[in-house]
C-alpha cells in the first residue's frame, strides 16, 4: 500500500509518450483489441483447441487469447530487446503437476511463440537482432505501440472521469425490491381457517421473517400490508 501511494504521487500530472508509462495490463488489453481491430494479425486453425504448454490441462478460454499473447511479447520487446523462442518459453512457462509427484517447472509452448513473432515480424513490428539472437522492436514498431499506449490512457482518463461525474450528481436511484411483503408465512392447506385467528393473535403461530422491522411489528399486533392483503382475498372468497 504504501508503494503503491509512492507511485501515484510522483505519476500525478505526468505525461504518457511511451509503453513504460502505463500499467502493463492497461496496454496489453489496449494494443490486442488494437491488433484484433486492423486484421493484419492471421489466427490459424489450431488456435480453437491448442494449449500454451504441456502443463496447461485446457486451452485458454478466451477466444482472443493469441492477440493478448501477441500483445504480450511485443511489450516486452519493446522493453528488452534480444529475446527469442527459448527466452519467452522460460517466461510463459508454469509448474506442471504430476499427480501424486511433486511439481516441476515446464517450458511453454514454443509453436504458438515463433508463430506469434513471425507474425509481428511480417507486420513490421519486430525484427532480427543484427548481432546475437532474439528479436528487437522496429522503429515502427515502437512508433505504433507509443501511440497505442498514449490512446489507452486517454481513454481510462474518459472512464475515470465519467465515473466521477456519475458521483458527483444526483443519487443513484436504488431499484424497487421484488418483493411485496415484509413477512412471509406458511401456515399449511388450513391457511384460510387459520387466518382469522392469526390476525388476533400472531403470537401462537411460527413464522420466519425476511425483515426484523416487520417481525417487531407484528408481535406488537400492527396489521402488516400482506396480512391486510391476505385477510381481504379471503373474505372475498
Amino acid at each position: 500500500m504504501a508503494s503503491q501511494t509512492y507511485d501515484d504521487y510522483f505519476k500525478e500530472g505526468a505525461r504518457v509518450v511511451t509503453v513504460k508509462d502505463v500499467e502493463p495490463a492497461v496496454f496489453i488489453e489496449a494494443f490486442a483489441q488494437h491488433l484484433k481491430r486492423q486484421g493484419r494479425f492471421e489466427i490459424p486453425k489450431w488456435a480453437d483447441y491448442v494449449k500454451t504448454g504441456k502443463f496447461k490441462e485446457l486451452p485458454p478460454s478466451n477466444p482472443d487469447w493469441l492477440y493478448v499473447r501477441a500483445a504480450s511479447v511485443v511489450r516486452k520487446l519493446y522493453i528488452r530487446k534480444g529475446t527469442g523462442v527459448g527466452g519467452f518459453r522460460k517466461v510463459y512457462g508454469g509448474k506442471h503437476r504430476r499427480g501424486t509427484c511433486t511439481k516441476v517447472y515446464a517450458k511453454a509452448s514454443g509453436k504458438v511463440i515463433r508463430y506469434v513473432l513471425q507474425q509481428l515480424e511480417e507486420m513490421g513490428l519486430v525484427e532480427q537482432v543484427e548481432e546475437g539472437s532474439g528479436r528487437m522492436i522496429t522503429k515502427e514498431g515502437q512508433r505504433e505501440l507509443d501511440t497505442v499506449a498514449v490512446q489507452a490512457v486517454a481513454v481510462e482518463d474518459e472512464d475515470e472521469d465519467e465515473d466521477e461525474d456519475d458521483d458527483d450528481g444526483k443519487p443513484r436511484e436504488e431499484p424497487d425490491p421484488e418483493i411485496d411483503f415484509e413477512v412471509a408465512l406458511a401456515i399449511g392447506s388450513d391457511s384460510a381457517k387459520l387466518l382469522p385467528s392469526l390476525m388476533q393473535d400472531p403470537s401462537v403461530f411460527t413464522f420466519v421473517s425476511q425483515s426484523g422491522e416487520g417481525l417487531l411489528q407484528l408481535l406488537r399486533g400492527v396489521q402488516l400490508p400482506g396480512l391486510t392483503a391476505c385477510s381481504t382475498r379471503t373474505e372475498a372468497h
